[in-house]
């Protein structure tokens, strides 16, 4: 049970229970207190936040069914106590990140508030085309390309400040084959793994790719995901996103089943090396690139979105939970073993 999570949820997110209900109900011609109230149920008995009960049709799902889904309260009580504080905090801020991850990322960046202005000024004279980031962004918030073109170090840097951006980047391209799916937008997967100093784990893959013209792929900014078989690397679904939050521009629908991720087993080994940096973090989100070269590592995550990874379910298929827990409990046993 979630009491204490349900009761802060709906306290937080009453406003957003109301819009959800009324959408739903309105969709499925349905009295609009039943799916209120059963979406306060499934948050206090399942874990399940208003969006994602929204996204994952928790509606029509049986009692025994959603029993078996990740949820995201659920896998914040998982990742108290598989993830460490303090060391967590270095996937909060992406300059930290950076620094820690430095023979992953393999992309040149500039720290904002500390690098010279004259290193500065020689980035965005070999640059025309820079990204800007909040470090402690996320959902690709405050993340965006511009021109450098015609810009003086003091016009860079104080557009900078009026954005609140503290770290710039290289702009990244993604292969061809996946380039072509969106070519505004960085395309990403997202490669969840479990794992400790003896287990590695890939539980769930997806390919991301951005709304047309969008400059991120991030599902809350229009972006769509599908599937990415773990042993093949090739999609294995279409392109998907919660119809009811779908936005401009979204490819939701897009059908490339069969298309082989380039470099997969390459970006699932590179995750792998990456995952012994921190001794105490055994769960995470991570965030890669494929371009022209290889698999590069753009981020991790070590809280993400939950819908994304069982967005592919009708409501009579299973969920992911049963895999966690057998994943999560080879963790209990490589940990306490010593």
């Amino acid at each position: 049970m979630f009491i204490r999570a349900s009761v802060n949820h709906f306290i937080k997110c009453n406003s957003e229970l109301r819009v959800m209900s009324r959408r739903v109900a309105k969709k499925y011609g349905v009295c609009r207190l039943r799916v209120a109230l059963d979406a306060m149920i499934c948050c206090t008995v399942y874990g399940t936040i208003y969006t994602e009960y929204e996204a994952m049709d928790f509606l029509h799902r049986s009692r025994e069914n959603r029993k078996t889904y990740v949820t995201v309260f659920w896998l914040i009580r998982q990742l108290a106590k598989y993830n460490d504080a303090e060391q967590g905090k270095i996937f909060r801020d992406k300059r930290r990140f950076n620094s820690m991850f430095a023979p992953f990322v393999r992309r040149q960046y500039l720290n904002l508030d500390k690098t010279p202005e004259d290193e500065v000024e020689r980035f965005i004279k070999n640059n025309k085309k820079v990204v800007m980031k909040s470090s402690g962004g996320c959902s690709g918030k405050q993340v965006h390309v511009i021109s450098t073109e015609g810009m003086t170090v003091g016009d860079f840097l104080k557009y900078a400040r009026e954005h609140s951006y503290d770290l710039t980047e290289v702009v990244i391209e993604n292969c061809e084959e996946i380039k072509r799916l969106n070519p505004t937008s960085l395309n990403t997967i997202r490669i969840v793994t479990v794992h400790s100093e003896n287990v590695f784990r890939v539980m769930v893959a997806c390919l991301r790719i951005g709304a047309v013209g969008a400059d991120v792929d991030n599902v809350s900014s229009g972006g769509t995901v599908a599937r990415i078989d773990k042993e093949t690397g090739k999609l294995d679904t279409t392109f998907r996103v919660n119809a009811f939050r779908q936005l401009p521009g979204s490819q939701a629908g897009r059908d490339e089943i069969g298309m082989q991720i380039p470099y997969w087993n390459e970006a699932v080994e590179m995750i792998k090396e990456a995952s012994k940096v921190l001794d105490k973090i055994h769960v995470i989100g991570w965030d890669v690139a494929i371009t022209p070269d290889g698999p590069i590592l753009i981020e991790g995550n070590e809280s993400f979105n939950t819908a994304s990874m069982e967005l592919y379910y009708d409501n009579t298929q299973p969920g992911l939970k049963a895999e966690f827990e057998e994943a999560f409990a080879l963790i209990d046993k490589d940990i306490y073993q010593q």
